[in-house]
């Protein structure tokens, strides 16, 4: 058994609704902050009661942060990529149709994970010149699908106009193609 004084409750709050505990043991003070789904944080141990309570305010506040910033990553990240899509132009190499590139000012976070999920590449990634991404094949794929699903106006004739992309993978990716494709329109 330890001789240590065992700590007391000396302050509850709610915050963000998370509830904040102070508890002292002997001289120091730490706060105890518990999130809704239970998850248990503590801050560092202080001298002073209220010094504990602000850094538990703090890590209740970076915690709720952090949930709302990777919610709203999650329902940005879709629009991004149809952004990508729609404002972009296609590329070539040696005559054959490459990626499709976008020049961007979004947020990295997003473009990383969209990377992450291998529907782009950003050539430039680590510089200080990076200014655009390149939506491959499957990026392109899943931005049309997803368009399709919204009922925006002047969707349809966007995606119309660029219909060949939709028999990219089924097709010889050359320029002769796209440039077919192209007339028929």
């Amino acid at each position: 058994m330890s001789n240590l004084p065992q700590p007391h409750q000396v302050k509850v709050t709610e915050r963000r609704g998370w509830t904040i505990r102070v508890l002292q043991s002997g001289s120091s003070y730490v706060a105890e902050c518990v999130s809704p789904e239970g998850s248990i944080y503590r801050s560092q141990e202080s001298s002073k009661r209220g010094d504990a309570y602000n850094q538990g305010c703090s890590l209740v506040d970076r915690e709720t942060d952090a949930i709302a910033n990777q919610k709203r990553i999650a329902a940005i990240k879709p629009l991004v990529l149809m952004l990508l899509y729609l404002t972009g132009t296609d590329e070539f190499y040696n005559g054959k149709f490459v990626n499709r590139e976008s020049f961007i000012n979004y947020e990295f976070d997003i473009l990383d994970d969209l990377e992450q999920d291998k529907l782009l590449t950003q050539p430039r990634k680590g510089t200080k010149q990076r200014s655009y991404v390149a939506l491959n094949k499957e990026g392109i794929k899943t931005a049309r699908e997803m368009l399709r699903n919204l009922n925006f106006t002047g969707i349809d004739e966007l995606l119309n106009r660029l219909e060949k992309h939709d028999r990219l993978s089924d097709v010889a990716e050359n320029q002769e193609y796209l440039d077919n494709a192209e007339d028929e329109d």
